[in-house]
């Protein structure tokens, strides 16, 4: 079962949403993150990333992920946060569900890749970190 399926599953969420919400996240962290070694160990985490990015840039109106989520490429800011959660709030993605799926991820991460790659990934976004409390 993929994570978002499993997400949904768990959070009672429909699955086209979580899937929305997971690759709309993991594209913003795609692009924030500088660290390429934490990137790649989110996409061992989450081997359908690329598809659910994909599936976010859609459910955003189409487009590349890259020129979606340009005007947010810094998740560690307060403004970035900000319009990513304007961003998922047009997806119908609530603040509330769009944490469950950044936890959600973090916590796969720290499964497959260890606890200190969710620490490095945090370390550089900080208003992400907030958001997820």
């Amino acid at each position: 079962m993929n994570f978002a399926l499993a997400h949904a599953e768990a959070a009672g969420m429909d699955p086209d949403r979580a899937e929305s919400a997971a690759g709309t996240i993991l594209s913003a962290l795609h692009l924030s993150c500088k660290k390429r070694d934490v990137i790649g160990a989110l996409e061992r985490a989450v081997p359908d990333m690329h598809r659910l990015m994909a599936k976010g840039a859609a459910m955003s109106g189409g487009g590349r992920t890259a020129e979606m989520f340009a005007f947010v490429a810094d998740v560690g800011s307060a403004g970035g946060m900000q319009k990513l959660t304007a961003q998922l709030t047009r997806q119908g993605i609530s603040p509330e569900e769009a944490r469950g799926v950044g936890r959600a991820l973090l916590d796969r991460l720290g499964e497959a890749e260890g606890a200190e790659v969710v620490d490095r990934l945090l370390e550089g976004l900080p208003a992400f970190r907030d958001f997820l409390g």
